[in-house]
């Protein structure tokens, strides 16, 4: 499939995603440093981690949570919400010390005992407690080595919406640190609605968090388009979906390799794709 350079078409609706596309970020979720001071913040809950041994349970607990997801909504790429596995991680501690801490007003050694009677009760308590949004947070906080708006980002959704273009996001993210980043980033006014995937239990590329969007705002798909930099979760999902993509370029991949991504999901499609692939540098090149 021949790619196009330069973005010229308008459209009625842009769907943006949020990371490599409006915000540059780097995080390194297995650093000694991040899982050295989550041990020990979750120490003072009772819980004896070593910090690899937390680093590693974290990721199993994470894998076990999207096959659940998997197995109970059958989407393909199914998303979790990361809140469960900061719980479980309170809670299925092979080694443990009684404390007298409390979370959502509940004590710890109480909310222990329960857990082993009624597991999703408990659940469903911490992780709408405001403990697990400042795990969650300092997660984030201690794993991310920066965090950076593009150069256009805010002129140029500014931009789009003060021409009468309705806006939206549509990311791969987890709503409990993606939205204190979009708040510091002074981008929370700047979409008409946004669509994260943990709300959703499902995630790019998977079609259906695309038509979620598409059906929940009445969008024709032939006026609307993907704004995004992967190839694989961005412009594929846009092919899959028979939609256009603006494909940001900003990590900057050689034409071979998004050609090939494109052209298999395209053949994918049974080699029906009325939509096109807009490759361009930067968030700035967009036609407003």
């Amino acid at each position: 499939m021949k790619l196009n350079h330069g973005c010229e078409k308008e459209y009625d609706n842009y769907i943006f995603d949020l990371y490599g596309t409006l915000i540059d970020i780097d995080v390194d979720e297995h650093s000694t440093e991040l899982w050295d001071a989550l041990a020990s913040l979750y120490s003072v809950y009772g819980c004896d981690y070593r910090s690899k041994e937390m680093m590693e349970l974290f990721f199993e607990m994470d894998e076990e949570e999207r096959i659940s997801v998997v197995n109970s909504m059958g989407f393909k790429h199914a998303e979790i919400r990361l809140e469960r596995v900061y719980t479980r991680l309170l809670f299925e501690c092979e080694q443990v010390h009684p404390v007298t801490v409390t979370i959502a007003g509940k004590a710890v050694d109480a909310l222990r005992k329960a857990y082993g009677k009624d597991r999703e009760k408990v659940i469903e308590l911490v992780q709408e407690s405001d403990w697990c949004v400042e795990v969650a947070n300092l997660f984030r906080i201690l794993s991310r080595k920066y965090i950076k708006l593009f150069p256009g980002t805010v002129s140029v959704l500014k931009g789009l919406r003060e021409r009468g273009k309705k806006v939206f996001l549509l990311s791969n993210a987890q709503k409990v640190f993606t939205m204190p980043e979009i708040e510091a980033m002074g981008l929370n006014e700047c979409f008409d609605r946004m669509y994260i995937s943990s709300d959703y239990y499902v995630k790019k590329p998977d079609t259906a968090f695309m038509d979620r969007l598409l059906e929940d705002e009445g969008l024709d798909r032939n006026r609307s388009v993907m704004v995004g930099d992967d190839p694989v979760n961005d412009a594929s999902m846009a092919v899959l979906n028979d939609m256009d993509c603006i494909l940001l370029n900003t990590s900057e991949r050689s034409k071979k390799e998004i050609d090939e991504v494109v052209d298999r999901t395209v053949e994918e499609r049974g080699g029906s794709y009325h939509g096109c692939v807009t490759v361009v540098n930067t968030i700035s090149d967009i036609n407003i």
